[in-house]
């Protein structure tokens, strides 16, 4: 379950294509696409506490390689992140 609270901040998401050469030209300095929200952008709470977001992928060809997120949770920088492989 999440609470409202678990709403708040910014969730960072950043992909990081399986052929670099796939980024848009803005990207490639950093190697990833980001696709940063607010929870309102792109979530949902759902009945029973359960919370949801969907956001668009990149179409690239090759896919996604890796994906790292994190949410800023408060002005301290409190925060949670993760960094895994997508395949």
């Amino acid at each position: 379950p999440c609470a409202p609270g678990d709403l708040r901040g910014r969730f960072y998401l950043h992909l990081f294509p399986a052929d670099a050469r796939e980024l848009a030209a803005a990207e490639r300095q950093s190697g990833f696409a980001n696709r940063s929200f607010f929870f309102p952008e792109h979530g949902v709470l759902l009945p029973g506490g359960a919370c949801l977001a969907l956001v668009p992928l990149p179409a690239w060809e090759r896919g996604v390689a890796r994906v790292r997120t994190s949410q800023v949770i408060d002005d301290a920088g409190n925060r949670w992140s993760a960094d895994f492989p997508a395949e």
